[in-house]
């Protein structure tokens, strides 16, 4: 009642012009976005390392545009979340900052680098307690990494938690 039966021969025939038939040019529509300017074999890590050395070149913009080109494509990529975090620390952004760092952890739980930006993030914001327990947590990660232990040892004598310092100063 009311329904209309296609023949199948019939839908086959419009199925297959379906599939061969394109638009005609100028219904085309062109966008542009940063990943248009990506090499074709996107390299995420290579244009993270672009972006630290343009950071070092005093080019915080051009390292901005790489990391945005990373972050577009992938979101959760832990290499280039840490790295702007680390430019908007640069930037005195500690609270933007503190989020991107976040993200990254987030993304991979045992990113030490990620812990230890995140501690120099929150000591630069004043908040020792859980920039003492971030370098701990990166320390644990990285027990190698001598710079991770002295930031543990102020951020701990800061809060006046005199054994985690002694056991940071020693190590």
């Amino acid at each position: 009642a009311g329904r209309t039966l296609l023949d199948p021969a019939a839908v086959a025939v419009l199925c297959s012009a379906a599939a061969s038939w394109t638009p005609p040019r100028e219904w085309v529509l062109e966008v542009h976005s940063p990943i248009d300017d990506l090499p074709t074999s996107f390299d995420a890590d290579a244009l993270v390392e672009q972006a630290r050395a343009a950071q070092e070149q005093g080019n915080p913009d051009e390292a901005e545009r790489c990391i945005a080109s990373v972050l577009a494509a992938f979101p959760r990529h832990g290499p280039a979340l840490l790295e702007r975090g680390r430019l908007l620390q640069a930037g005195e952004q500690y609270e933007l900052a503190l989020d991107s760092l976040d993200r990254a952890i987030a993304a991979d739980e045992d990113y030490w680098e990620a812990h230890y930006q995140r501690g120099r993030v929150l000591g630069q914001l004043g908040r020792w307690t859980e920039s003492r327990d971030a370098l701990l947590r990166a320390a644990e990660l990285n027990p190698g990494h001598a710079h991770t232990h002295q930031l543990a040892h102020i951020a701990a004598s800061n809060v006046e938690d005199w054994e985690t310092a002694w056991d940071q100063a020693v190590k």
